[in-house]
């Protein structure tokens, strides 16, 4: 309604053996290093193409590193930040690491919402 843009970042951990794990993709540890790094390629293009069709997103970025750098470094060229609460770093129900630290240090406001 307003004419703004949305778009999708998703930061995923350098290792691909750390993403394979962090994405309950296992099953992707059995092949080469070549094989594994093709396969999160090909896992995360689609799964953000999937987000990407729901939400209305025109654009999606796939970046890695840590996270809360990277969001950090992404939203000085956004005017909103829009968190989904995980809470993988910290306390169950409480906000995780990730967020207190984009929280804390974002230039641009930021809202947090249920993962």
């Amino acid at each position: 309604r307003m004419g703004a843009s949305l778009t999708l970042l998703h930061v995923r951990p350098i290792s691909d053996v750390r993403a394979a794990i962090a994405e309950g993709r296992e099953d992707l540890l059995k092949g080469t290093s070549r094989a594994l790094a093709a396969a999160m390629k090909s896992h995360y293009a689609v799964r953000l193409a999937g987000l990407a069709a729901r939400s209305g997103a025109l654009e999606t970025c796939l970046i890695s590193g840590r996270a809360s750098r990277e969001v950090l470094r992404a939203a000085k060229g956004f005017d909103l930040v829009v968190m989904g609460r995980t809470g993988r770093g910290g306390l169950s129900g409480l906000l995780g690491g990730t967020t207190h630290k984009v929280l804390a240090a974002c230039t641009v406001p930021v809202i947090v919402v249920p993962a």
